[in-house]
């Protein structure tokens, strides 16, 4: 038996190890892993389990140094991740001029071959896609997804977009879509010839430009029939998707939407089980005033509160609707 003064953090079992570097912040995990190999081989299938990669910075060398070693299977990422964020950096651009040099070559070949090195261990994608991204970005993603044989969660948030044009996808337990919650403004342009006029150029409605097998969401959800958390956000209408659902028999665990209509009404009240329902702030649910929309929301509220959730009052564990205080 060890001594007190001989126990040190490497001196535990590796499962005790792991459990404590999970209560660490992403930071703190580095710094452990980098202390020696026997921590690093403890830590490393925790601070490995997600890659990012940043859509502002796919030129670095840095992160052309990336997609090399996901793709020859030499990093942590390569064995543990099974989670892949794609979307914008937020963090300081680092001081060091090597690490952010920009490279001549497209990043899209890099990109691709590090997406599919990856993609037979990833079950979670979230893709944060928005107008200030390349305009080749949103499809040359879409279309590696078909290689995800294990895909289990897909999130997209495009905050700059009203429409949906999602690639084919099937087998999905969870499900979280997330557009524009207001119609964009068009800008506004001066015209290069004479006479000079000022005209309003409309934003895309979608960050598509040509993607293939485009589906629309609710033969997703026809074609996951195990689908238990779904997240709708946006100010475009998601019947379609709530009708799928009803027709489908699907019985979801978990219920995040911005949006009440009579449509999610009625398949909510169509089974029992829910454990989670979120109705986050919108347009709809903020207006004070006693308009013929707000009368509607009221009678769908009341609804909410007399029909559905009595069925579902013995599973429910969260339940949010303070968005309706002001209606």
């Amino acid at each position: 038996m060890l001594s007190p003064a001989m126990i040190s953090l490497q001196n535990l079992p590796n499962e005790l190890i792991y459990e404590i570097a999970s209560h660490l912040c992403i930071a703190d995990q580095a710094s452990l892993r980098a202390t020696n190999t026997i921590l690093r081989l403890c830590v490393e299938p925790l601070f490995c389990r997600n890659i990012y990669i940043p859509t502002n910075r796919l030129r670095w060398e840095r992160t052309s140094e990336f997609f090399r070693a996901l793709n020859a299977g030499s990093t942590g990422w390569s064995r543990y991740a099974k989670r892949l964020t794609i979307a914008r950096a937020t963090t300081p651009i680092p001081t060091c001029s090597a690490a952010s040099a920009i490279i001549e070559e497209s990043p899209v070949k890099g990109l691709l071959l590090a997406i599919h090195a990856c993609a037979r261990r990833i079950t979670s994608i979230v893709f944060r896609i928005s107008h200030d991204d390349p305009a080749w970005l949103y499809d040359t993603v879409c279309g590696t997804l078909p290689a995800f044989s294990v895909l289990a969660s897909f999130e997209l948030i495009q905050p700059d977009y009203v429409d949906l044009a999602l690639p084919r996808l099937s087998g999905l337990v969870a499900l979280k879509l997330s557009c524009a919650t207001a119609h964009p403004k068009p800008k506004l342009y001066l015209t290069a010839t004479l006479p000079l006029r000022i005209l309003p150029m409309h934003p895309p409605a979608t960050p598509s430009q040509d993607i293939l097998n485009q589906v629309p969401a609710e033969d997703i959800i026809c074609l996951s029939p195990n689908l238990r958390v779904l997240e709708l956000v946006g100010i475009r209408d998601w019947d379609p998707v709530w009708d799928a659902l009803l027709r489908s028999r699907i019985e979801l665990k978990s219920v995040t939407i911005n949006r009440l209509s009579a449509a999610a009404v009625a398949y909510l009240k169509s089974y029992s089980g829910l454990e989670a329902l979120v109705v986050q702030p919108s347009c709809e649910t903020s207006e004070s005033t006693s308009t013929e929309k707000a009368a509607g929301m009221r009678e769908l509220v009341a609804e909410l509160k007399e029909a559905v959730l009595p069925r579902h009052k013995t599973t429910m564990k969260l339940l949010d609707l303070s968005s309706f205080d002001t209606l």
